[in-house]
């Protein structure tokens, strides 16, 4: 057999087990993320109906909005994404620096190096964005309760003639809200940039090393 096809059909016996790999993954993720949400959903709605009428009467009604909205939309949506995507690109990442290391043991120290300052740069990251998550989940629970109330009251305001002031105090909650967006986006730009350096970074030291 030429060499040539011999390394072509391992190249395509790998791409092939790649492949398939990968649609077991993407399937065991839909599979878990559906069951996961069930369960969550049942329980949530389970301990509301179970709920006494005083915790009712001391909760804001933004506030179970928010979590059923907004917090399980994230666990049965975002994270099961997200988590794909770390795995796959965790596996990735160590893939490569084995290949790396392999390839060019003049690297190893280079690669050490940079790992320390990556921990260093989501350490950082992570704490900041801990905290901007937890503002901005916490800036919806007003904006939903002010608009439930706004709902519920429509005839009232309209008959006192407070539409004005009502939309007002919407805007400024809603606003509230964004800012804590449009950090948390800012932080996630943040870390972007300084990944694309490190990326960078290895990039040329493999250029100059080779």
């Amino acid at each position: 057999m030429d060499r040539a096809v011999y390394f072509l059909i391992i190249y395509g016996c790998i791409a092939a087990a790649n492949t398939i790999f990968t649609c077991i993954r993407a399937f065991l993720f839909a599979y878990g993320g559906i069951q996961a949400a069930r369960h969550l959903h049942a329980n949530l709605l389970h301990k509301l109906l179970k709920a006494s009428a005083s915790w009712w009467d001391r909760t804001p009604s933004g506030r179970v909005i928010n979590r059923i909205c907004s917090d399980v939309y994230t666990c049965d949506d975002n994270l099961p994404f997200q988590l794909n995507i770390l795995l796959a690109s965790f596996f990735n990442l160590i893939g490569t620096m084995v290949i790396t290391i392999m390839g060019l043991p003049l690297m190893t120290p280079i690669i050490l190096l940079l790992l320390t300052i990556y921990y260093f740069i989501q350490k950082y990251y992570r704490l900041t964005t801990v905290e901007l998550k937890r503002l901005t989940s916490l800036s919806l629970s007003p904006f939903y309760s002010h608009l439930s109330d706004t709902v519920n009251g429509l005839v009232t305001i309209r008959a006192q003639r407070f539409v004005d002031r009502f939309a007002k105090e919407l805007r400024e909650r809603l606003t509230v809200n964004l800012r804590a967006q449009f950090s948390s986006l800012a932080a996630t730009q943040w870390l972007s940039i300084r990944l694309s350096l490190i990326a960078v970074g290895i990039v040329a030291t493999i250029a100059i090393s080779a």
